[in-house]
C-alpha cells in the first residue's frame, strides 16, 4: 500500500483504481475517486542513482 499527501491531496493505492501496469510490474497508473491520476514506481533495492544525479 502506498499513501501520500501531496499539496494537500491524498493519494492512496488501496482506495484508488488500478488503471495500468508496466510489463515489468514496477510502474502502476492509478485513478482516485476524484478522477485524479497518479503513478507509483518501485525501484529495485540494488538500483543506483549515482549515474542519474549530479552531486
Amino acid at each position: 500500500m502506498v499513501e501520500q499527501i501531496i499539496n494537500g491531496l491524498r493519494y492512496d493505492t488501496e482506495k484508488s483504481t488500478l488503471i495500468a501496469s508496466s510489463k515489468d510490474g514496477a510502474k502502476h497508473l492509478y485513478q482516485t475517486k476524484n478522477k485524479r491520476f497518479f503513478v507509483t514506481v518501485h525501484l529495485p533495492r540494488h538500483f543506483n542513482l549515482n549515474g542519474f544525479i549530479k552531486v
